[in-house]
């Protein structure tokens, strides 16, 4: 298979005590041999839990400590409103419709509705 690496890694739809670790290994070994920027695509997980919120920073952590860059993409609502409880939105770069929209709704302070 030489070549074309998969350049997302798609984030199951469900995390469990039991697998999480071999899922944050997985996600691990995705930063470890892929592009100098990784992809987690969200859009999939319909069991949203701090077992997730936690993979996500574990994973962040990492690549930071090799030198790339993440992104996670189209975090469903109930895991940005778990990621809003904990208090940990800046520190995750959420991209993608439900992240820009999260990122308003906590305010840059660029946008103004007022009349």
């Amino acid at each position: 298979m030489a070549g074309t690496a998969a350049t997302v890694f798609a984030v199951p739809e469900a995390v469990g005590f039991r697998d999480a670790a071999a899922t944050r290994h997985a996600g691990e070994a995705f930063v470890d041999h892929g592009p100098d920027e990784v992809d987690f695509d969200l859009s999939g997980v319909r069991a949203s839990s701090s077992l997730v919120v936690a993979l996500l920073l574990a994973w962040l952590r990492h690549a930071r400590g090799r030198g790339k860059q993440v992104r996670f993409l189209d975090p469903p609502a109930d895991l940005r409103n778990i990621i809003e409880l904990y208090g940990v939105t800046e520190l995750l770069p959420l991209v993608g419709e439900v992240g820009e929209k999260m990122k308003e709704y906590l305010g840059d302070g660029s946008d103004s509705d007022d009349a």
